[in-house]
């Protein structure tokens, strides 16, 4: 529960750029493909980052807790109080992007090397469905503070959490490693792309992140658009409890199917969520033009598919990778997970500004794209773990 605890407090800004992405575009006269990139601009940092991670192979994962929840305070705090434009927020939100990539993921190896037996993979699916509790309140607390104090606060707030989480990080026991059998290499990726259980679960994230951070970075803008909704009258708390809602909808069903997977396998499972969420992004598609009442059925549905797949291909991971290579099994689970989410948000505004961010067939294309990502990843990943699976 203290590593859930230090993700909830980590990600607590998460969104918060999102959140507040169509004041942005407004203020700093952002591109729907600028917009994109600055959503997905700490996956790039993440991306670069988590080749690294590896190192937790031979060290222990929680000194990369306390930097990477410092790396945050910075980003956050840093760009509430200086960003003022395209580039300065790029060079902020870069930095939440590291200390993303050594919080996260670092956490998975830190249950992992501590956690041993059936209740292995369990653990993980909670960590990871503690992920949607912090991202969550992300989105209620930076449009709270945007109306009640000022934009700024909305990431200050944050890069203070995030000092709390550093201190939560120091409170978990150590744990040293386990000494790899073989040669002293940190970037030991052999084994791991020869693991193809483990490779058809890190293919599955890739595909999971592209549509999660690519819906993800784009629903408050859709739904000012689709739903007539304003970050700038009264409806702003509707929308703020709206998408708040929308992203802890999927905490019971990361958690669910998690279990679902620990009983029929990991893999199984997330296939077959990745196929549903894809068919629901399609369904969003189609109802972009309806009332609002009537185009929340399909949205709901859609983002509580999105988080299905995430605790089984994240449990079906560690349950997979040797402990000696635990760490670079993650690593390139992770990295995966950067590509895709930094792949998500700019391919979403970049099919924005070609089929127009004004009309149905722009929003309808990149739901669409997003949902038909999601069902390739399902099915490159049961082929990759058929009659492989725990």
């Amino acid at each position: 529960m203290l590593a859930c605890a230090f993700l909830a407090f980590t990600l607590m800004g998460l969104h918060a750029f999102a959140a507040l992405l169509p004041r942005f575009i407004v203020e700093w006269n952002l591109t729907n493909t600028e917009a994109g990139w600055l959503n997905g601009m700490p996956n790039l940092a993440y991306m670069i980052a988590v080749p690294f991670l590896a190192i937790t192979d031979r060290m222990d994962a929680r000194r990369l807790l306390i930097c990477g929840a410092l790396a945050n305070a910075v980003g956050y705090i840093g760009f509430g109080l200086f960003a003022d434009g395209f580039w300065s927020a790029a060079a902020y939100r870069s930095l939440q992007g590291l200390g993303l990539a050594a919080t996260y993921v670092p956490g998975l190896k830190a249950l992992g090397d501590r956690i041993d037996g059936p209740f292995q993979a369990r653990a993980a699916s909670l960590y990871v469905s503690s992920f949607a509790v912090g991202s969550s309140m992300s989105v209620l607390i930076a449009i709270g503070l945007s109306q009640v104090l000022d934009w700024r606060w909305a990431f200050i707030v944050p890069g203070v959490l995030n000092l709390g989480a550093a201190a939560l990080a120091v409170a978990i026991p150590p744990k040293a490693p386990q000494a790899p059998s073989g040669p002293r290499r940190i970037f030991n990726y052999g084994p791991v792309l020869r693991n193809r259980r483990a490779m058809g679960c890190i293919a599955g994230y890739l595909a999971h992140s592209v549509e999660l951070i690519g819906v993800r970075g784009w629903t408050v803008a859709f739904l000012t658009f689709a739903g007539g909704l304003s970050l700038h009258d009264g409806s702003v708390w509707t929308l703020a409890l709206i998408v708040t809602g929308l992203n802890f909808i999927g905490v019971p069903a990361s958690m669910i199917a998690g279990e679902v997977g620990a009983r029929f396998g990991m893999a199984r499972t997330a296939s077959v969520a990745m196929w549903a969420s894809g068919g629901a992004a399609v369904l969003v598609a189609l109802a972009a033009g309806q009332p609002l009442l009537l185009l929340l059925i399909p949205v709901v549905l859609h983002n509580m598919l999105l988080l299905a797949d995430s605790g089984p291909l994240s449990g079906g991971a560690v349950a997979a990778s040797d402990a000696a290579t635990r760490g670079a099994t993650m690593s390139l689970f992770a990295l995966a997970g950067a590509v895709g989410g930094f792949v998500g948000p700019v391919l979403f505004g970049m099919v924005l500004d070609l089929f127009g961010r004004d009309g149905l067939t722009g929003w309808s294309v990149a739901f669409a794209t997003m949902g038909a990502v999601a069902a390739a990843g399902g099915t490159v990943l049961w082929l990759m773990t058929a009659g492989r699976r725990r």
